[in-house]
């Protein structure tokens, strides 16, 4: 488990083929950012300072894809 802040950069909120929503944005913070992904509806808007609590995964497997050094919130919360 990690707990981030940072501020929410390219924002994406859509929808899975099973009608589940997620969203995906880029933690920045001090000149480097990482990847976060969650389910649900994105609490905050681009731009937004958010403090990221999730587990940090260097690399895994969905439905075939690959993702590398990603993290999958379970909590983001607009500061």
């Amino acid at each position: 488990m990690v707990s981030l802040d940072g501020i929410v950069t390219n924002l994406h909120a859509t929808v899975s083929r099973r009608g589940n929503p997620y969203y995906t944005f880029d933690l920045s913070s001090g000149g480097r950012s990482i990847k976060v992904f969650s389910f649900g509806k994105p609490p905050c808007p681009d731009k937004s300072l958010v403090s990221v609590r999730g587990r940090f995964d260097r690399q895994k497997q969905v439905s075939g894809r690959h993702f590398y050094n990603e993290v999958e919130a379970t909590e983001v919360t607009c500061r």
